[in-house]
């Protein structure tokens, strides 16, 4: 038979075998070249344009100031590579411009200045030699970003206006505060809006109201910026945005050979819609990387990346910098550091931090942390984290997620009441703490200084194995209300108390289904909660040698209560089980560790998923029969009463219509074991509903029918025995009356082995 090939088909068949190519890219070339290594193009830029699935971007040494957009992808056996032409070259990608240095005019002895258009505006940056400098402030910046130099406010200071004695005769019109209210947890700006002698008139903006609760006082500290009398040191920088003037201060009166660059672009890299690339050894510098929902399987192996955000007003800190989103994205073996707000913001699904090193973060000292960890079944594991204006890792939006291996150390510099981790209002979804070194938490207000901090509404996480020291209040701090939070073999250590937990705000007081075994602490254990269970713990501990954290506690070796997937066979007290117990945390960028991400599945975890409706698409996994509706409601925080739609965070479900059922499959159940199905119900006058389990037989049992409590919410409760045989079964919440005009409203369910 004789077969026609079309022309069309060939060039496909063509394109299908196109063997990979190498380019390249050079401070000398051009981008009408060829892109070979004797006739170089001049952008990454243009290698990205052209480059296919198999192809390798070699880069030269050199600064390329680029945004870079990726419009192709790779695939998973042909990625697309961009990487030093060297093993030992320095390749930098940034978001500045250099300023030619035929651009500068003297105006005095130690200041310079040339015209040019910054219109970043509190985004505004410099850099020299790969080394920010810093907008002119009273007092100067100091040797610490974390810790910079600061005034203090006097005696007659109130929110709206400021009164320092110490003041210089400055004209501070058009300047800005920043004030730090050290008790207290959210630093601010605003701008002076006019001055006397000893006293700056500000707007008050204070993120939170009260006497001595953020607001200007008496021996709240703040620093002045965005004046041109406050250039006096060297490298400092001001710029006056009506003349379009940036003036530099040279200490030594003599302009460096080196250029100055100035930030002009927001991000240097943009990877959103791409899948299957690879970068390696690359420098980022002042700019942002860009992802986005699509994108996939972005490998960034031995990057660089600093100042990913810069605001001097601290705008929008959660959603810009590094933000990884998509799913399937790796960082590793990389140092990321210097941000406004989170050096790095894991979202997405799927995505690992892994071996990476992360420091100074949360310069501008918000409610942020020097890692942001949200999304689905994202990973932190083997990095080290350290030095942040607030707290390390802040975990508030993690679902099924891991954190693992890290050594995090010195939180706090520039806020107060945190934890070296912290999360509010988690569904974590038996996300897991585990395997991690947590010290040096330096919050002013020793009184809310806290290791592991576990705010209000957080359910469903195991957290295990963790070494906690260097913190004055607690060393393990769970707020009203909290489910689910299954603590087994930990080292808590903190000066007054081990474990706290006795404040609810609007909630009673409760840990449902919360577990603690096997735990070391020093301090109390201090709880008004009902609802959880302790054994095996050792409390009061004084034998911590910081020095020596891995040391264990001999005299409660083989003395734990085994707990199957966590604990050795013979368990010990505390996180060190047995004499010779150690664990890896932290980076290794010489010789980076091996990982294992299995999950640890203790029986006691909830084998629900999306048990709180804050994840997926607010309904996955859960089915429905009849009318059962996901519904957004305003957010419901620990501040407001329990009455809204949903008890927590901003998702529940809505039961309409007859005889409508909300129902999810659970798999996993043993055999005879006795379970408890607990559900919150909102159950209007005059309604019935009720909860329920399904057999694979089609046979059910259900709990008596709540009939009222709205506004309020009411826990039903259903305990049950698995038949034999039988492995799967279904829970499910069913509305049992029509009632068009009322409503029955479904929240915060948990199936946990009784």
């Amino acid at each position: 038979m004789k077969t026609t090939l079309t022309l069309a088909a060939v060039l496909v068949g063509t394109a299908a075998v196109s063997p990979a190519r190498d380019l390249y890219v050079s401070t000398r070339g051009s981008d009408s070249a060829g892109g070979t290594k004797r006739a170089p193009f001049a952008s990454i830029q243009k290698a990205a344009d052209v480059a296919q699935p198999g192809d390798t971007c070699f880069i030269e040494s050199g600064v390329y100031p680029e945004s870079v957009k990726v419009l192709s992808s790779g695939t998973a056996d042909k990625p697309i590579v961009f990487r030093p032409a060297s093993k030992t070259g320095h390749v930098v990608l940034t978001g500045a411009d250099p300023i030619p240095s035929n651009h500068w005019k003297q105006i005095d002895q130690h200041r310079y200045k040339c015209s040019i258009d910054l219109s970043l505006g509190s985004g505004n940056q410099l850099f020299l030699n790969e080394e920010p400098l810093f907008e002119a402030r009273w007092p100067n910046i100091g040797k610490d970003l974390l810790a910079p130099e600061l005034a203090v406010m006097d005696a007659g200071t109130t929110p709206k206006q400021i009164v320092d004695a110490e003041l210089p005769d400055y004209d501070f019109s058009e300047g800005f505060v920043w004030v730090h209210a050290p008790k207290y947890w959210e630093n601010w700006t605003s701008k002076i809006l006019k001055q006397d002698a000893t006293s700056l008139h500000i707007k008050n903006k204070a993120p939170f109201q009260g006497p001595n609760q953020h607001v200007a006082a008496q021996n709240a500290e703040y620093f002045v910026f965005g004046i041109l009398d406050a250039l006096d040191a060297d490298n400092e920088w001001y710029y006056d945005d009506r003349m379009q003037e940036l003036v530099v201060f040279r200490a030594d009166g003599v302009l460096p050979e080196e250029p100055y660059w100035v930030k002009k672009r927001m991000s240097a890299l943009d990877v959103s819609d791409a899948r299957h690339l690879e970068f390696y050894n690359i420098t980022v510098m002042g700019a942002a990387i860009l992802t986005d929902s699509s994108t996939e399987h972005i490998l960034f192996n031995r990057i660089t990346v600093y100042f990913p955000y810069y605001d001097s007003l601290g705008k929008n800190l959660k959603h810009n910098g590094f933000v990884l989103n998509g799913r399937n994205n790796i960082v590793q073996n990389s140092e990321i550091s210097y941000a406004s707000g989170p050096c790095i913001t894991l979202d997405g699904k799927n995505n690992r931090l892994l071996n990476c090193y992360i420091h100074d973060g949360n310069l501008f000292g918000g409610f942020v942390g020097c890692v942001l960890l949200r999304g689905k079944g994202n990973i932190i594991s083997h990095c080290t984290i350290s030095r942040s204006g607030r707290t390390l890792i802040n975990y508030s939006g993690m679902y099924q997620s891991l954190i693992q291996h890290c050594d995090l150390s010195h939180a706090g510099m520039l806020t107060s009441d945190l934890g070296l981790t912290y999360g509010t209002n988690i569904e974590g979804g038996n996300s897991e703490v585990r395997y991690n070194l947590m010290h040096e938490n330096h919050g002013q207000d020793k009184t809310k200084n806290m290791g592991l901090y576990y705010d209000h509404g957080t359910k469903n996480v195991i957290t295990h194995h963790n070494i906690v020291w260097g913190a004055d209040y607690a060393g393990l701090l769970i707020n009203h209300y909290a489910n689910g939070h299954l603590i087994y073999n930990n080292t808590f250590i903190a000066e007054t108390y081990g474990f706290r937990s006795v404040w609810g705000n609007q909630y009673a007081p409760d840990l449902l289904n919360s577990r603690f075994i096997n735990n070391l602490f020093a301090g109390t254990f201090s709880t008004t909660a009902e609802n959880y269970f302790a054994t095996n713990n050792i409390i009061g501990y004084e034998g911590f040698n910081p020095a020596q954290p891995m040391k264990g506690y001999a005299a409660g070796y083989g003395k734990g209560l085994p707990i199957p997937g966590i604990t050795h066979t013979t368990p010990g007290i505390g996180a060190i089980e047995y004499e010779g117990m150690t664990f890896k945390a932290g980076h290794d960028f010489e010789n980076p560790p091996s990982y294992d991400f299995t999950r640890s599945l203790p029986p006691h975890r909830n084998l629900l998923q999306n048990a709180a409706f804050e994840h997926e698409d607010h309904f996955y996994p859960w089915q429905s029969k009849g009318e059962a509706t996901p519904i957004t409601h305003k957010p419901q925080y620990h501040n407001h009463k329990d009455t809204n739609l949903g008890r927590m965070g901003s998702h529940s479900v809505e039961l309409t219509g007859k005889v409508g059922e909300l129902f999810q499959q659970v798999s996993g159940l043993k055999p005879f074991a006795a379970y408890e199905f607990i559900c919150q119900l909102r159950v209007a006058d005059n309604e019935k509903a009720s909860i329920g389990v399904r057999f694979p037989d089609g046979s059910e049992k259900f709990s008596p029918p709540v009939t009222t409590g709205a506004p309020g919410w009411t826990r039903c409760r259903l305990t049950f025995d698995v038949p034999e045989n039988t492995e799967t079964a279904e829970v499910f919440v069913r509305r049992l009356t029509d009632g068009s005009n009322k409503t029955v409203h479904v929240d915060d369910l948990s199936l946990t082995l009784k």
